[in-house]
């Protein structure tokens, strides 16, 4: 678990950071795939930030070893 969320830090630093110096990247595409592209874009990285938080929280429950906690957020309700 340790080495996937360091996997995964490292690979979200290195795309906010090449995000950062490349400047602005305009959509090239035209017609019907443009609100699709955009759709799909806006649902990533709304559930990127939503993943991100619960990515976190369960971290926090894991190395705080309040495993009760821990695994409440993977049952099914």
């Amino acid at each position: 678990m340790i080495t996937a969320f360091i996997c995964s830090t490292v690979f979200l630093t290195s795309y906010i950071y090449f995000h950062l110096h490349a400047g602005i990247i305009g959509f090239g595409g035209q017609g019907a795939i443009r609100p699709l592209f955009f759709t799909l874009l806006s649902t990533h990285t709304s559930l990127a930030i939503v993943n991100l938080t619960l990515v976190l929280i369960t971290l926090s429950f894991a190395l705080r070893e309040t495993f009760t906690k821990f695994a409440s957020l993977g049952r099914a309700q």
